[in-house]
């Protein structure tokens, strides 16, 4: 199995097996395509391997820091105000983004070929107006390592 495969089935199976999640699926923007119906229900996780800059460590192993996003949608908006009717709701919208980042922190797969060390969050955003609804991306890296096969070619 590859890396990126590696990275995408630990990430989608913590957030499988997070309480409340309804769908996990490897990002391919289908927020964005309106005229295309999607069977997933909210809250929706999808994660999306963003970057990996590699650099070579020895003739066949590179290293490198992968950067993974999961973005996380819900399907309506709640009000805070003291009085709202849905505040409960709204409420639990934040403590599913917390309790996703705490378990997907210092996450690893040491028993792959492909393994990846722990996992850091590095960042959070709060994406609910690009998307027009509850919208949430939370940013986590962590090193990598590959064996590759080099084509060596020797000049004479």
């Amino acid at each position: 199995m590859s890396l990126r495969k590696s990275l995408h089935n630990a990430f989608a199976a913590k957030l499988d097996a997070k309480t409340g999640s309804k769908w996990t699926d490897m990002w391919k923007g289908q927020i964005n395509r309106q005229s295309t119906k999607y069977p997933f229900n909210f809250p929706a996780n999808f994660v999306s391997i963003r970057n990996i800059p590699w650099q070579d460590m020895t003739l066949n192993h590179k290293e490198g820091t992968a950067i993974i996003d999961v973005y996380v949608f819900f399907d309506k908006y709640g009000d805070t105000f003291e009085g709202a009717t849905d505040k409960a709701n709204s409420m639990t919208m934040m403590d599913y983004l917390d309790t996703l980042a705490n378990d997907l922190h210092w996450m690893t797969d040491e028993g792959s070929f492909y393994a990846f060390g722990e996992t850091t969050q590095i960042g959070e955003e709060d994406l609910t107006d690009r998307y027009e609804r509850p919208a949430h991306r939370l940013t986590f890296q962590c090193q990598v390592g590959k064996t590759i096969t080099p084509a060596i070619h020797v000049s004479n």
